[in-house]
């Protein structure tokens, strides 16, 4: 937020806050559409592990740029907050339970507030209002909430070893457990392109429930044999950019 220092050393944010990644992320989607074959596009199914709605939300913007996606399948772990929502309508808070696909652990997806902004047709205090009202109540309840385009789904943790076992017992192809949950409610008769997410060897002890070799990656196996290097700074925000000022200068 400090602006003049931003723009000084070169600070932003990668993560899907910056909305320009949300624009990078819309490539793939486009190109994984267009490997499609023509009769099959404008069926098939795109799988999406969400837990930000980062991801799903850069595929859906496609459809605001004329290209005529099927649906979305908005698939999430045993953190359910957006299923819910896409299922009954109410957006509220839970408690957060840590699981196999922790990146998924969230209860509050700031992406879902983009996706608002266009079903309250670009109304900013509409928007304002239905964001105060979940922060202040924890919870909103849209009277009609079903937008085309969009279905949802979820997974316990006990689904996600048995789905990994069976995607690779089936086609010899090892998935990471946030990409597990995609595989959710699936039919087998709609092509589905399913978002593949994390490397698998980040998450050694779920093979091991599933019965599998410990995945590896020469990437990080070789980081694992470096030494680290830390520095104890301070919290507070003078602390912090003043370190920052100190490693780039």
């Amino acid at each position: 937020m400090d602006l003049e220092f931003r723009e000084r050393v070169g600070l932003s944010a990668v993560n899907s806050i910056n909305l320009a990644r949300i624009l990078a992320q819309s490539v793939y989607y486009l190109f994984a559409w267009l490997k499609l074959e023509p009769e099959l596009r404008q069926r098939t199914l795109f799988a999406v592990p969400t837990g930000n709605f980062g991801n799903v939300f850069a595929g859906w913007l496609l459809t605001k740029m004329g290209v005529p996606f099927s649906e979305f399948r908005i698939s999430t772990n045993q953190n359910d907050v957006l299923h819910r929502l896409f299922g009954t309508g109410e957006y509220s808070l839970g408690s957060v339970v840590p699981s196999l696909a922790p990146s998924m652990d969230i209860q509050v997806a700031s992406n879902f507030e983009r996706l608002l902004y266009f079903l309250v047709d670009r109304e900013e205090k509409k928007v304002r209002e239905v964001m105060q009202a979940f922060r202040t109540e924890g919870k909103f309840s849209f009277d009609d909430f079903f937008p085309r385009g969009f279905s949802s789904s979820s997974m316990k943790d006990e689904e996600i070893p048995q789905i990994i076992k069976s995607v690779w017992k089936k086609h010899k192809y090892l998935i990471d457990p946030h990409t597990a949950c995609a595989f959710k409610n699936l039919d087998p008769s709609r092509p589905t392109v399913i978002l593949a997410t994390a490397h698998p060897a980040k998450f050694p002890s779920v093979y091991e429930k599933a019965e599998l070799p410990t995945p590896k990656s020469f990437a990080l196996e070789l980081l694992l044999e470096r030494t680290p290097r830390k520095f104890q700074v301070g919290a507070e925000v003078p602390s912090i950019r003043s370190f920052i000022d100190q490693k780039i200068s």
